[in-house]
């Protein structure tokens, strides 16, 4: 049986799942509409694009990953990770994605926020927004430089005491 979505659900399952809707909630797992065999997280994005200057692709990698001196980031951070495809908060709204926050970004009492319109996210404890200093509190989620990751991006270079010393710094 065909499981019945929302109209978001078909618009991205037309995008990018395939020439079928999946038959149950788990074939494919989220590599079947999301990122690739390597990884659920684009690229490809749902709409085919796979350039990370694309708002559907962004920093996913970077932050699946990590880079530089940023460990990898749980999916969960800013994602649901919906037990079946027709969860509550997966696809039952349209494109772009709807973004929850996990105990990483809201660390020390902090109140996360997207802005579409700049592609930024802001007041996160990931990017330093309870550290004094630091130039990309607020980086583009289309920002390829690295520049995110780089001493003094989150905090002052050098940061204050009582942080560890690091060759990776120097």
């Amino acid at each position: 049986m065909v499981l019945l979505f929302g109209l978001g659900a078909m618009a991205a399952w037309a995008a990018g799942c395939g020439e079928k809707a999946p038959e149950s909630p788990r074939e494919g797992g989220c590599r079947s509409c999301h990122g690739d065999l390597k990884s659920p997280a684009p690229p490809k994005a749902l709409d085919g694009s796979e350039d990370p200057s694309s708002p559907g692709v962004g920093a996913h990698r970077a932050h699946l990953f990590g880079i530089g001196l940023s460990k990898p980031v749980a999916c969960t951070e800013c994602h649901i990770e919906p037990e079946t495809v027709d969860a509550p908060g997966h696809i039952d709204t349209d494109p772009p994605a709807e973004l929850t926050w996990g105990p990483l970004a809201t660390a020390l009492g902090q109140a996360p926020e997207w802005d579409r319109a700049t592609l930024t996210c802001v007041n996160t404890y990931c990017h330093g927004a309870t550290l004094s200093g630091g130039n990309m509190k607020t980086p583009a989620w289309t920002d390829t430089t690295g520049d995110a990751t780089e001493c003094g991006a989150c905090h002052g270079d050098p940061p204050p005491d009582p942080h560890p010393n690091s060759q990776l710094c120097q």
